[in-house]
Parts: structure tokens; sequence; C-alpha cells
């Protein structure tokens, strides 16, 4: 009895040890999958798969390797882990998407593959960020348009309040500022502090920006705190064509 107790603890043992060594070369594969889809490295990421990793492993944030290759701009990697099953609307930490980072660094193919695979353009990150504000955000107006073409929600704010729209104006992003407007964008939405897309183009003195809010129905008369208007702040700014705009439709100069 003694001697089938020491043989069934043996056993025991090595099946822990093949485990363990199991876990950590699955563990060892994950992490050369990640880091070949980091840098683009298309044959490596083909000879992980091969292995049979799992291409949805996420690190200890949440990151997949859709996500490392969509930040990074490396579309026949994406294209790669799509075709094998990856997920395309996983979360990493702070709830990005791989369609948030390739919205976000302007990687146009990219999102355009996401979106085609069915990554969902109105998931929210922490702070209610989304993939239209960060494209709205940064200028890059091509995927605006995919965006706004796979049913983006135009209107979403983030938790301060700012919609694209105000951050196209901020921004000076005139073209994507129109786009929104076609969209159905609410030109007189408000952040925090009552500020507007009209407030911040005539603030930044963006002069094309504010002809096409007024057309589309802005409130020259609104204001944020000390009741600064958009007349008031583009003439504290020196924006003197602005000005004359604002006080040739109306604007208030009380």
């Amino acid at each position: 009895m003694n001697q089938l107790l020491r043989i069934t603890l043996l056993i025991t043992i090595l099946l822990q040890a093949l485990s363990i060594h199991c876990a950590l070369a699955a563990s060892c594969l994950n992490e050369d999958l990640w880091r070949a889809a980091n840098y683009g490295d298309i044959q490596e990421v083909k000879e992980c798969i091969s292995t049979g990793v799992d291409i949805n492993s996420r690190n200890y944030i949440g990151e997949t390797a859709i996500l490392f290759a969509a930040e990074n701009g490396h579309g026949e990697v994406v294209n790669q882990l799509i075709g094998t099953g990856a997920d395309v609307n996983n979360q990493a930490g702070g709830g990005y998407t791989a369609l948030m980072l390739a919205a976000q660094n302007g990687h146009n193919q990219i999102v355009t593959q996401l979106i085609k695979a069915g990554a969902k353009p109105n998931t929210q990150a922490f702070g209610s960020i989304t993939a239209l504000l960060v494209a709205a955000q940064n200028g890059h107006s091509d995927i605006v348009s995919q965006l706004i073409s796979a049913k983006a929600d135009v209107n979403s704010h983030n938790d301060a309040g700012s919609t694209a729209l105000i951050m196209a104006a901020q921004n000076g992003h005139a073209d994507i500022v129109v786009k929104l407007i076609n969209a159905g964008a609410n030109v007189n939405m408000k952040a925090e502090g009552g500020v507007t897309a009209l407030i911040v183009s005539a603030q930044n003195g963006y002069l094309p920006i504010v002809e096409h809010l007024i057309a589309a129905g802005a409130n020259i008369n609104c204001y944020i705190d000390n009741y600064r208007t958009p007349l008031t702040l583009a003439a504290q700014n020196g924006h003197a064509e602005i000005v004359a705009k604002l006080l040739a439709v109306g604007a208030d100069v009380d």
C-alpha cells in the first residue's frame, strides 16, 4: 500500500509539473504573438497561429494582439488576425477597442477592415470616449466619414459633455464640422460650463467653422461663465472677422 501511495504521489507531482510547463509555454506563445502583432511581423504572427496559440489571449491590462496591430497601423496583421477569428470588439483596460485605437491614430484602412469585420462604432471607453470622438478630435476626416456611414452616434459625448462637433470645432477641423452637421449633429449641444461648438470656434479664430455653424442654426448668443458669448470671446482674442460676422447676423452687444 505504501508503494502504491508513493507511485500515486509521484504521478500527481509529474502531472502538476506538466501542467505548469504547459501554462508557461502558452504564456510564452502569447507574448510572442503580442510582440509580433505590435511590431507588424506577419511571419511571426502566422507561426504563432500555426502553433494553436489563443489569438484572443489578453495581457495583464486586457490587450490582445489585434489591439496592438490596429494601434500601430499593421493592416496585414489585422487582416490575418480577423481571418483567424480575432475578437474585433475586445475591450482592454480603460475600455479601448481596436477600432478606437485605429481611429485615434488615423489608420483609415484598418478602420475599414474592422468595421467590415463587425466592430461596433458606438462602444464607449472610460470617460465615455468613442471612436468618432477621437477621430474628430484628431482631424481624421476620412475615418469620421466611415464611422458616420457605420451609424456612429454623431451626438454622443464624453463625460465632460464634449461631442465630436465641439472637438472638431475647437481644433479647427472645418471639413469634419461640415460632415457632422450634414449627418445631423446638434450644433447647440453644450459641454461642461455651457461650452458649444460656436463658442470654441469663435474663441480660437476659426471663421469658416463659425460660418458653417451659424448657417446650421447655432445660437449666436449662447454663453459660458460670466456671460461670455461668442462675440465677446472673439473680441477678447482679436478675431475681427468673426466679430464682424457675428454682428452682421445680430449678435447681442450687451
